[in-house]
């Protein structure tokens, strides 16, 4: 999904006019935000963790997220320790919160001290794909393969990603009269 489309739910879902009017506003984001939520609860929990930073709902998205990792390791037939896979899932979760590179704040390339454009230089860091390296296991603090790890947080990394896109999308297309 675009991320224009998500800013655009972000913005009218944290605006502070909250006025009914004739025409298209962001109330009626709202009011489709919490129609969508009703069937897409662990989208409506990823959008706002993500985009309001609601502690809560952080606390929350932690919670579920825990759940799912231990669901699909168990589904999966992947194994591992509770502890550990709960470890993994709250790692995943700062970095799905967090994912833009430091070093160039998610452009994917360098500006320049004092400079107000790009240079043109990729970033070394992210190799200019504006995303923050992925977490290893010692991050977590467990003891797992590298490979097992990556395409666990790979997995729920994923899931989050069309949970919250499919919340955006519903809440976008109850609103196309």
């Amino acid at each position: 999904m675009q991320s224009k489309t998500v800013e655009r739910v972000a913005l009218a879902l944290t605006s502070d006019d909250l006025r009914l009017m004739q025409s298209a506003c962001p109330l009626d984001k709202v009011i489709s935000s919490g129609w969508s939520s009703r069937t897409e609860s662990l989208g409506s929990i990823a959008f706002w963790a993500k985009y309001a930073a609601d502690g809560g709902r952080i606390n929350a998205l932690v919670k579920r997220s825990r759940k799912v990792m231990v669901s699909m390791a168990r589904r999966k037939k992947q194994g591992g320790a509770v502890h550990e896979l709960h470890a993994l899932a709250t790692l995943a979760v700062a970095y799905w919160l967090s994912d833009k590179c430091r070093s160039c704040q998610g452009r994917g390339f360098l500006v320049l001290d004092g400079a107000q454009v790009e240079s043109g230089l990729v970033c070394q860091t992210c190799g200019g794909s504006g995303l923050a390296p992925m977490p290893r296991p010692d991050d977590a603090g467990i003891e797992m393969d590298a490979v097992r790890f990556e395409r666990m947080t790979a997995s729920l990394l994923l899931v989050l990603d069309e949970a919250m896109c499919a919340y955006v999308a519903k809440t976008l297309s109850s609103l196309k009269y």
